[in-house]
């Protein structure tokens, strides 16, 4: 499993498969840290606000809001 980034100008997208939510969630925070430090070591931040997390799913069931963690200013 594996993270796939784009980016273009100051938008960046990053996506990820799994097959659990727990080991998404540890994927996509693994992600999120790596785009954190580099965007700090280059003068740069997230804007918290202008973040969203969409999450693709073929089960037919809800899903509580789920957090992801250090993401928020």
């Amino acid at each position: 499993m594996a993270v796939i980034d784009f980016s273009y100008a100051d938008d960046v997208v990053l996506i990820t498969r799994s097959k659990f939510l727990n080991t998404f969630s540890e994927l996509l925070q693994s992600a999120l840290k790596v785009v954190s430090v580099w965007t700090e070591t280059n003068g740069l931040g997230v804007n918290a606000t202008k973040t969203e997390l969409v999450l693709f799913t073929n089960r037919h069931r809800s899903l509580n809001s789920q957090t992801v963690p250090n993401t928020c200013e």
